[in-house]
């Protein structure tokens, strides 16, 4: 937990805690804003569904960041450097702030995700809000992190790999657009699972949703927004939408984590939700879930869902 001498030092930590104007959340999808950064691996799209892989590039990035953080970041300290190093705003500490009755951190303002695009592989970073000022350091550590710090061999096992890497990379701006009508109706399809060790949307898929929305409304202060909301209407909406739930068997995956050299295991599955009814209170912050991810495990690729409409 960071004194609060190193919080008054550090400005990511200023912004987070100095929300510049209140909203709802359908006038934070209006300033959402996101950034991917987009490499494309030649030829190695085979690897996209690797169950680790996600895993080890966020790794392989936390790693080219250290290489130029404070000491204090590397010690899991809050960065005193005017700006903060990298490593500090997508890895470091971030401030607690009450949401209902409960405190929770504001979480890592990143997603990463991959996928195949004929033989090609496709590695995004997605920055939110104002992290997209570090753009240029999080673009540079995915392409070392790809070129040095993965293990692709042992990824790729008995698969066959080109002998030259070959990479490109683009960077995107993305902002928000809601329709003008609302469907009654919508299917949120997962394409990665959504971690289930604490509470089993098979259960409890209401969880979800609430996941969902208590996520948003912390991410919302990446776009120096404070929401405000009426959280017992809001409560009752995503526990009277669900009109169906499929999901497929729990995934156990063991992971390793240098920074803290700890083990843990990650309990997920894959969910698909159908949602019927008046959807007219979740409906930005269900939008502006296709970009958030939902569920821990987000730095990681987990949680990535689409909305489709039956």
């Amino acid at each position: 937990m960071a004194t609060m001498n190193e919080v008054a030092g550090n400005l990511v930590w200023q912004r987070l805690l100095n929300p510049q104007e209140t909203l709802g959340f359908a006038g934070l999808s209006e300033k959402w804003q996101c950034l991917d950064i987009a490499l494309m691996v030649k030829d190695y799209g085979m690897l996209a569904t690797h169950p680790a892989l996600l895993q080890k590039l966020r790794g392989a990035i936390g790693r080219v960041l250290m290489g130029a953080a404070s000491k204090d970041s590397l010690d899991q300290k809050v960065c005193p450097w005017q700006p903060p190093c990298a490593n500090d705003v997508f890895f470091g500490p971030k401030p607690m702030i009450k949401l209902t009755r409960h405190t929770h951190e504001i979480p890592k303002p990143f997603t990463l995700s991959a996928i195949q695009k004929g033989r090609d592989l496709w590695l995004t970073v997605s920055l939110f809000g104002f992290a997209r000022e570090w753009a240029s350091e999080m673009r540079s550590a995915l392409v070392r992190a790809v070129r040095e710090r993965i293990n692709w061999k042992a990824l790729a096992g008995d698969m066959f790999l080109p002998l030259t890497m070959e990479l490109h990379v683009k960077m995107i701006e993305k902002t928000l657009r809601l329709s003008s009508k609302l469907p009654d109706r919508v299917i949120l399809n997962f394409v990665t699972p959504i971690d289930c060790k604490n509470t089993d949307p098979a259960d409890h898929p209401q969880s979800v949703l609430s996941r969902l929305v208590h996520r948003v409304f912390l991410l919302a202060r990446w776009h120096e927004v404070q929401i405000d909301t009426d959280w017992k209407a809001l409560s009752h909406c995503w526990r009277s939408v669900i009109a169906d739930v499929d999901t497929q068997k729990t995934q156990i995956q063991a992971r390793h984590s240098q920074r803290s050299h700890s083990r843990y295991t990650i309990h997920s599955r894959l969910v698909r939700l159908d949602l019927d009814g008046d959807l007219a209170a979740l409906w930005p912050v269900l939008v502006i879930g296709e970009h958030a991810h939902v569920g821990r495990g987000t730095t990681a690729g987990l949680g990535k869902y689409q909305l489709r409409f039956p």
